[in-house]
């Protein structure tokens, strides 16, 4: 069945936040098993750095599994699971973690030996990718860029956008050479950056979406926030890292708004940052069950993969037609029977590749 809408969960502190002692493989396994049975998302969102270990300190060596071998076994473990992976692994450098100097300020590296660098994990590492997959490295890098002394990049803000599509045709060409149909414009930045319009439009353009991490308090701010950034760059958005970390009350709220904003073909999806235990932000109890915040994601995610798709002929008068990231097909329609108004919203949601004959009304 197509899936009108792409469901992710993210499990960062598994992955980013236990590199120097990771989970054994009965854990990753259970891990990714219950949130396949019990939330059944098409993705699993990881963030292992992209670093090879033969960087590493001495005393912040990824273990007991190096690096590639960790991201290896959940990217198999996902795989073997039916779902698959969201890549939003960083550059330790960039990040100043697991003992690494930032690499900002007067201690930047060449920016093209950075996009190298993140390319290369593709060409190295065929085997962790399957078809579907989403490369979406580096997320949030406009932290701490706005000062010379904390910034990873010169020639602002133009200087951060050639970076990244740099790294997108780049990364592009790699999976082709790989043979690995693997989306590549996901690459997610901060809702107050792209808000403000700091970031040139040309990387939105390049990856036909719009990929922001935010975290409205509100579920009316939630909506605002996501239909303004759409009505101002006219694309739709991917919420790619949202979650409530602030308080207990139940999730419905926003769930609505979200599927809200899908209906209305705004919002092509989300990744629920939480998959692991607590009180708050977390989809998981302690022994790794799911508690009643991952039921309110599973029963919304359920709700959308419900939903019927359409393959069929549609009378109209005129067509505008975008092809957006993974092959999919966006249709505006000027409908004149009103029989067809239903089809047209539907195929406004759709988000895989779809078969559609369209049909100009003379």
């Amino acid at each position: 069945m197509t899936q009108p809408f792409l469901t992710s969960i993210d499990i960062m502190k598994w992955t980013k936040d236990t590199l120097a002692h990771q989970p054994d493989d009965a854990t990753i396994q259970k891990l990714v098993t219950t949130i396949k049975r019990d939330i059944n998302p098409a993705y699993i969102a990881i963030a292992v750095p992209l670093n090879p270990t033969s960087e590493y300190p001495a005393n912040q060596t990824p273990a007991p599994r190096t690096a590639e071998a960790f991201t290896k076994a959940l990217c198999d473990t996902i795989h073997n699971a039916g779902m698959n992976v969201l890549f939003r692994g960083t550059l330790c450098e960039l990040e100043g973690i697991y003992g690494f100097a930032k690499a900002v300020g007067d201690k930047r590296v060449d920016p093209a030996l950075l996009a190298l660098k993140v390319v290369h994990v593709i060409h190295d590492h065929p085997d962790w990718f399957g078809d579907g997959d989403e490369w979406a490295p580096l997320p949030e890098r406009t932290e701490n860029i706005f000062q010379d002394s904390t910034a990873f990049l010169t020639n602002l803000p133009q200087g951060y956008a050639d970076f990244f599509l740099a790294i997108m045709g780049a990364s592009a060409n790699a999976f082709q050479a790989i043979n690995k149909r693997v989306g590549t414009g996901l690459i997610a930045n901060n809702y107050t950056e792209v808000a403000s319009g700091w970031i040139p439009r040309a990387l939105f353009d390049r990856a036909g979406v719009v990929a922001i991490d935010h975290y409205a308090r509100t579920p009316d701010a939630l909506y605002n926030d996501i239909k303004a950034l759409h009505d101002r760059i006219g694309l739709p958005v991917f919420l790619e890292e949202w979650g409530n970390y602030w308080d207990d009350a139940p999730l419905k709220p926003y769930l609505d708004v979200l599927g809200r904003l899908a209906d209305e073909g705004i919002l092509t999806g989300f990744n629920y940052w939480g998959a692991w235990p607590g009180a708050v932000e977390g989809l998981l109890n302690d022994d790794l069950t799911v508690n009643a915040r991952g039921k309110e994601v599973a029963a919304f995610f359920a709700s959308r993969q419900r939903r019927k798709t359409f393959t069929g002929v549609i009378p109209h008068t005129t067509t505008s037609v975008r092809r957006m990231k993974r092959g999919v097909l966006r249709v505006t329609l000027d409908i004149q029977d009103a029989d067809v108004l239903d089809t047209s919203r539907i195929l406004a949601t759709i988000g895989e590749p779809v078969s559609i004959t369209i049909e100009r009304k003379e």
